[in-house]
């Protein structure tokens, strides 16, 4: 769309719309998946139900020197207030209310319709070979709803990509 060759497939996270997936690391929570209809239309979102203190985290790897965003599609349940942190480096985090639609410190909130938002925390990582961690959790026991996580270089989302696709792209010849 803007002219230039983007490396494919961007979206870095494995299971991005599956957070029941033992791919996903997961701390007292209860996920049930494809529980209500996902901002896509579909019936894919997944309820995450946190018994105590605990979080559900996604990881890949990446190279320093480099700006990354961390990119989720949240809908409020019991709890509108949800945190999403970096876990390794710079413990950088924001909060997201999912209630006024604003988020704290450098996160960017964007309503995509029917109570859905898309939460994007970037994080510039300034050391060699990294390990990109990223942890969703709320402060307090409840639930809330997930759909389409994403981990991409450069310093805002693109549009999401689901990792259940990536051997089917568009070739350049």
């Amino acid at each position: 769309a803007n002219g230039l060759v983007q490396s494919m497939p961007y979206n870095l996270l494995t299971y991005s719309e599956q957070f029941d997936n033992a791919a996903w690391n997961k701390s007292n929570v209860t996920i049930t998946a494809n529980d209500t209809i996902a901002p896509n239309g579909t019936t894919t979102a997944d309820k995450i139900e946190q018994t105590a203190s605990g979080y559900v985290n996604g990881n890949s790897t990446g190279t320093g020197s480099n700006v990354y965003v961390f990119s989720v599609y949240l809908k409020a349940g019991s709890v509108s207030s949800i945190r999403i942190r970096e876990s390794y480096y710079y413990g950088t985090n924001s909060i997201f209310n999912l209630s006024s639609g604003t988020a704290s410190g450098t996160g960017v909130i964007e309503s995509v319709g029917d109570d859905w938002y898309r939460c994007s925390l970037p994080i510039t990582y300034s050391v060699g070979q990294i390990e990109l961690a990223f942890i969703i959790d709320i402060t307090t026991v409840g639930n809330y709803y997930a759909f389409g996580a994403q981990l991409n270089q450069g310093s805002t989302a693109l549009p999401y990509f689901a990792t259940t696709t990536r051997l089917n792209l568009a070739r350049v010849d």
